[in-house]
């Protein structure tokens, strides 16, 4: 007996790492994997850093990845954020409409992405340096926002 091409013996279940895939589940990809911040962790570290902080992430991560639509894209979602970033302190109802938003549009989007090609075996980045960027950068802005205030409430207390 031979098997030809397309014979049910050739359709084989394909099986992962966690076992064989079921009906529509996406089996990881072989490929290697390039080296990512963990795109979930991006979304809550972006609660206390903003989306500013985990739209450069995101970027990164797609860079590695090798996708240049979602680089521009991400070149967008970082310029929108950087533009939404005074919300937080102004009006912060709408900065938590924005990463909600920023968050299901931009964010989720790429923790699918990885988690369909790669799964959980993807090698990561650390987040010592980011994080500390980030806090320092975080802590300049809010720095050079109170002091801005507090030359205007000055200068119009003392004409």
């Amino acid at each position: 007996m031979t098997i030809e091409p397309g014979d049910a013996a050739d359709a084989a279940p394909e099986v992962s790492a966690n076992g064989p895939a079921s009906a529509g589940e996406s089996v990881p990809s072989t490929e290697a994997a390039p080296a990512l911040w963990n795109p979930d962790a991006c979304g809550l570290w972006s609660l206390l850093l903003s989306p500013v902080f985990g739209s450069i992430l995101l970027l990164y991560n797609w860079k590695s990845i090798g996708d240049p639509d979602k680089v521009k894209q991400g070149g967008y979602w970082l310029a929108i954020s950087l533009v939404a970033l005074p919300l937080y302190w102004f009006i912060p109802f709408l900065g938590l409409v924005y990463i909600v938003v920023w968050y299901f549009a931009w964010q989720k989007p790429q923790t699918r992405y990885v988690k369909a090609t790669w799964g959980k075996d993807y090698p990561r980045k650390r987040w010592g340096k980011p994080v500390l960027i980030g806090i320092l950068s975080m802590v300049a802005f809010q720095t050079i926002i109170a002091l801005s205030m507090t030359a205007v409430i000055t200068v119009t207390q003392n004409p």
